[in-house]
């Protein structure tokens, strides 16, 4: 996911006791990966993504913690990193990544990625490399932000015309859908993916209602399992304004680079066309 924020070293984001809901969420079951092959859409998928899409609607900013974890499905070796996101419709957004220390190894605040997009461009934050690049957003593409697309929610239509959904299963706190992609864009992202819903059913979470609580990407090789829990999800928190998606300076001793964007071919005429070789 490359739509985040921008951080010097040292700064945490969503340090603020004050914006932690104390809304009880329960432990999220194992479940096993089940292949799916749709023709059609259930009816109980659509009715899903309906309601997440009219729930979404309602949040304009939120803000979460999040536990990564990036496993080899082959050597069963796995790392851990911990995220803070914030985002504000309609395009601004900001992260930071950094490792997961074992207990008893001292943190290195230099070991961090930030990134923030300001909806014209993506500012990526490279702490051990001291490295500040600026990616600008084509606007005729946009950008690819996967993980935050899923977090905003997306209407009914979009997710259907972007994917093929599964319900795996419902239980008393969980949606739990399995999304296959249908761009190629999507499937340079992942293979199968595992969205885990927040079910509206659940009196103690409504107003959670369909907020993702869980996103488990497989990579596209079959050997790679990428997971995002949001055990903490903060809808509307009224700390967040635009203030907070202007990137910052790094420092003296970082380096900066900019991605030029390159400009479209021409659809006129150019005229004669050199011949490799020949006399033009």
């Amino acid at each position: 996911m490359r739509c985040a924020v921008v951080l010097t070293i040292g700064l945490i984001l969503g340090n603020s006791c004050d914006l932690l809901a104390q809304v009880p969420m329960q432990p999220i079951a194992p479940l096993p990966a089940t292949p799916t092959s749709r023709t059609q859409v259930d009816p109980k998928v659509l009715t899903h993504l309906k309601g997440w899409e009219e729930a979404m609607k309602s949040y304009n900013t939120f803000a979460v913690s999040s536990v990564l974890t990036r496993k080899d499905l082959t050597t069963k070796r796995e790392s851990k990193f911990s995220a803070e996101i914030w985002c504000m419709k309609p395009n601004l957004a900001r992260m930071s990544m950094k490792p997961v220390v074992a207990p008893g190894e001292k943190e290195n605040p230099a070991d961090m990625m930030a990134y923030i997009c300001t909806g014209r461009a993506i500012y990526q934050y490279d702490g051990p490399k001291k490295k500040l690049t600026a990616i600008p957003i084509n606007p005729q593409t946009g950008g690819n932000h996967l993980l935050l697309d899923l977090l905003s929610g997306m209407s009914a239509p979009v997710a259907l015309a972007r994917f093929d959904f599964k319900l795996l299963k419902e239980d008393a706190n969980y949606i739990f859908l399995e999304v296959t992609p249908v761009l190629v864009r999507d499937k340079e992202e992942f293979q199968t993916m595992t969205l885990v819903l927040i079910n509206p059913a659940n009196p103690a979470t409504r107003s959670l209602q369909y907020v993702p609580r869980m996103v488990i990407l497989r990579q596209s090789n079959g050997q790679q399992e990428e997971t995002w829990d949001f055990p903490k999800p903060i809808m509307n928190p009224k700390e967040i304004t635009e203030q907070h998606f202007k990137p910052e300076h790094p420092g003296k001793d970082w380096t900066i680079e900019e991605i030029k964007v390159p400009s479209p071919m021409p659809t006129s005429n150019p005229g004669r066309i050199p011949t490799p070789g020949g006399k033009n």
